[in-house]
């Protein structure tokens, strides 16, 4: 993005924005002498940094451009059609019991969500990212899980019965209760 995008994105001004990279508040990378933000990193900041940025408040709908504030069918819906629509980043959704079976979402970003009882049975997860997310309950039957990462999320009681788990990695926060009968495990790193 360039900064008057980035700006746009974070709701700030480009003042306020270039203030804070210069203060090392913010991600964004000088090239050949212009400036170049990621829209997936300036979302992680945001998604980190709860209280001030920039000297500005900073709310919830600033924090998380994905935050849905619907019905859980309505939630897994607009990620369903925002990752139609070629989005594949949606950091700290809350998503109890959404309902994902079948689909193919490989790459997904679900960075530190709340997926507490969500349904990926048969769903292509390949590359897909659950980092930090809360996954206890969560159904993954027969999903392909192929070089996902589960890296310090919480798995406590999910079913990965069926499962691919190839190359994935799963050095989760805790796993207690979790189901892998039958699930085809190569090369995961624990």
């Amino acid at each position: 993005m360039l900064p008057h995008e980035a700006a746009e994105f974070l709701r700030v001004t480009e003042d306020e924005l270039m203030n804070g990279v210069c203060r090392g508040s913010l991600p964004g990378v000088c090239i050949d002498g212009k400036w170049r933000f990621s829209e997936r990193e300036l979302s992680k900041f945001c998604s980190q940094y709860d209280s001030v940025l920039l000297g500005t408040s900073w709310d919830a709908g600033k924090r998380n451009p994905y935050s849905f504030e619907d019905a859980i069918e309505n939630k897994s819906g607009k990620v369903i059609e925002a990752y139609d629509a070629g989005e594949r980043y949606f950091p700290s959704l809350g998503i109890k019991g959404g309902r994902f079976e079948g689909l193919d979402l490989r790459e997904i970003d679900f960075w530190q969500s709340e997926l507490r009882g969500a349904d990926f049975t048969g769903a292509t997860l390949k590359g897909a990212i659950f980092v930090l997310a809360n996954l206890e309950h969560a159904v993954f039957r027969n999903a392909d899980l192929t070089q996902a990462n589960f890296e310090r999320a919480w798995v406590d009681h999910a079913d990965f019965s069926g499962a691919i788990l190839n190359r994935a990695l799963f050095a989760v926060s805790s796993m207690r209760g979790v189901k892998l009968d039958g699930a085809k495990i190569n090369l995961v790193e624990f």
